[in-house]
């Protein structure tokens, strides 16, 4: 994207759920995300975190086939209002954007790469073992949720996934994120797919992946109503077994600390594990 007029069509992201902004008072107070209405958003580039995550992408067509299929497809950069923003697909495009639910869940018990100071690690470990990333290496960031009953969508903020513990996680977090918004014969179809998706990651990073490490990198799940308006329905939607009105969305997002590694990446590993364990228990 270069031209005035196509910067002009940006707007604010409606789905956001998470990141360092001005509406959240993250610690960078960053421009909110933009997007597009061709299916892509456009993320701030801050410094040198934010350069990490372009090169990751950049990077694309170095990565594994299995691993390329859970990332975004990268759009370039741009520039807008003296902000650099990187261009990524948006995984909500091609739902129903008032029937849909989406959450974005940190994998792994790390959350600093090699390059953090001192200072950093400390401070990195104590927000850790606060939350759930320490005991489980899954923490909950944000969701929104469809409400049946009142056709709203309801947002859950990345305080609410700081007061999750391991022992209410399954029922406040899991149970409610992926059983909430439709009926118990839909949504264990949805759970379903999804299980399939978090087993095909879980195989790339036990036995392909032994050069990088997704440091504090989450997973993005959407699912809701597909909307028919929009053709072809983009390859990154899943549908549903015996239920083509819906469909599925899962991918890796939040690079900036990916990290060369000489061996497995144990910390996602165990994340993955016991995430896919609660949403066995569904």
């Amino acid at each position: 994207m270069s031209t005035t007029e196509e910067k002009s069509k940006l707007k604010p992201l409606a789905t956001q759920i998470a990141g360092h902004s001005e509406e959240d008072g993250g610690s960078q107070n960053l421009p909110g995300f933009l997007s597009s209405d061709d299916g892509f958003v456009y993320k701030p580039v801050p410094g040198k975190r934010g350069q990490n995550e372009v090169d990751f992408y950049e990077s694309f067509h170095t990565l594994d086939p299995i691993l390329q299929s859970f990332v975004p497809e990268y759009k370039g950069l741009t520039e807008v209002n003296n902000t650099r923003y990187m261009g990524i697909a948006n995984a909500t495009h091609g739902f129903k954007i008032d029937e849909i639910s989406l959450c974005d869940i940190k994998i792994g018990t790390k959350t600093y790469g090699s390059d953090a100071s001192e200072e950093k690690i400390r401070l990195e470990e104590a927000k850790c073992a606060k939350t759930t990333t320490s005991s489980l290496g899954i923490r909950f960031c944000g969701a929104k949720l469809f409400d049946p009953s009142t056709k709203a969508i309801v947002k859950l903020d990345k305080d609410w996934g700081k007061k999750l513990k391991i022992d209410n996680i399954f029922d406040q977090g899991i149970k409610k994120f992926f059983t909430h918004s439709f009926d118990e014969k839909i949504s264990k179809a949805i759970i379903k797919e999804f299980l399939v998706l978090l087993n095909q990651l879980l195989d790339y990073f036990k036995s392909i992946n032994r050069t990088r490490g997704f440091y504090s990198s989450s997973l993005l799940f959407v699912y809701g109503i597909i909307d028919k308006s929009i053709q072809p329905t983009p390859s990154s939607i899943k549908i549903v077994q015996d239920h083509p009105q819906y469909g599925i969305s899962l991918k890796m997002i939040d690079f900036a600390h990916v990290d060369s590694i000489h061996g497995k990446d144990e910390g996602y590993i165990f994340g993955l594990e016991n995430l896919i364990e609660m949403v066995n228990r569904l």
